[in-house]
């Protein structure tokens, strides 16, 4: 190999690099829509920075949250969430529309640092709904933001339904906070 062409497939990649990595960079404006059984590789350190509570205001995150666009037609399937850093450790939240920190949460989970959660869309009213990842341990450095996979996983069965658009209505519960989120003044 050249160097020529060595210096000229490295300008691509590094493009590319840039170009992907821009494209990540989720916010409430322009949010990625989600797609059934389609794993999405997230980076919340490229994320919205405006988005500072959630869940009616409930929830105050710390760190840059990415923001995807779920439409469900009809509520089937789980959200599943794995951060890739040990000790990243973001909350899955799923707010309904319009996207702002005072939009009350419709499902959330949150786990230790390292781990996965995931959220059942079974429960929910059909609709479009933001779905928010990002921290709210208020970690200090490399934990208040980091990498992870998103993947929106539909059973085969359940497929057709989401294709035909069937409306459902009235069953959404909506999220409570935790009792110590409760107690807070801010």
């Amino acid at each position: 190999m050249t160097t020529q062409s060595f210096c000229g497939s490295a300008l691509v990649a590094a493009c590319l690099f840039l170009a992907a990595h821009a494209a990540g960079a989720q916010q409430c404006a322009v949010p990625q829509s989600l797609a059934p059984n389609t794993a999405i590789s997230l980076d919340t350190c490229a994320g919205d920075q405006e988005l500072h509570l959630a869940c009616g205001s409930a929830l105050e995150l710390y760190g840059p949250a990415a923001v995807f666009q779920l439409d469900l037609p009809y509520p089937a399937g789980t959200l599943n969430l794995q951060p890739v850093a040990f000790a990243f450790s973001p909350a899955l939240l799923v707010m309904q529309a319009p996207c702002s920190g005072l939009s009350p949460c419709y499902a959330a989970a949150m786990s230790p640092p390292g781990t996965g959660s995931s959220v059942d869309l079974s429960g929910l009213d059909s609709g479009s709904y933001f779905v928010v990842v990002a921290p709210l341990d208020g970690v200090p450095g490399p934990g208040n933001c980091g990498p992870a996979f998103l993947l929106w996983d539909v059973l085969p069965d359940d497929l057709p339904l989401l294709g035909e658009g069937m409306f459902r209505a009235g069953y959404a519960p909506v999220w409570s906070p935790p009792v110590a989120a409760r107690g807070r003044n801010k």
